[in-house]
């Protein structure tokens, strides 16, 4: 008998788990912006696009990793010659890209800052500041307050490639 009631209790959990599973993704789908809607959507066309992923990620990457724009026009240059433009965009979107790429290598410091301004934009709720002062903002925000009574854990990694601690020491 006591396998049984073990069995039931733990079933019993799994279903209320999945209960209040349901609950919390209706209520934060009530909630949601249309903002957030659309970059939901965005976001799932993107992830149905695997060359437009991989191009996608590979370009914050590097656009957030050099603060050199001649650096980052290179790398744009590269990235959309090998994956090409990402189906997931619209098209004005991809002719854009298409002209800054090729933009960029002639006038890097006039075309590179819109395009990494518009990556930093596009990933503001995707991808963490690290730096502790930017990144307690973004949580005091989230949480409706001002900043003052937000903590923060003291790993603080944005990106695999841009993992870094509070404090801005590499993890380790």
């Amino acid at each position: 008998m006591g396998v049984l009631s073990a069995m039931s209790r733990r079933t019993e959990r799994a279903r209320r788990a999945v209960d209040l599973a349901e609950t919390l993704l209706r209520e934060a789908r009530a909630q949601e912006t249309p903002d957030e809607i659309a970059q939901a959507r965005r976001l799932a066309r993107m992830m149905e696009d695997p060359r437009g992923k991989q191009l996608t990620i590979a370009l914050i990457d590097q656009a957030f990793r050099s603060r050199r724009p001649a650096r980052i026009a290179d790398q744009i240059g590269y990235l959309l010659e090998r994956y090409g433009a990402p189906q997931f965009m619209e098209w004005w979107e991809r002719v854009g890209l298409m002209l800054g790429g090729v933009m960029a290598h002639y006038l890097p410091s006039v075309v590179v800052p819109p395009i990494v301004a518009r990556l930093r934009h596009e990933t503001q709720s995707l991808i963490l500041p690290a730096e502790a002062e930017e990144l307690q903002r973004y949580v005091a925000e989230r949480r409706g307050g001002t900043g003052a009574e937000a903590p923060v854990g003291r790993e603080c990694a944005a990106a695999p490639s841009r993992a870094r601690r509070c404090d801005g020491t590499p993890p380790g």
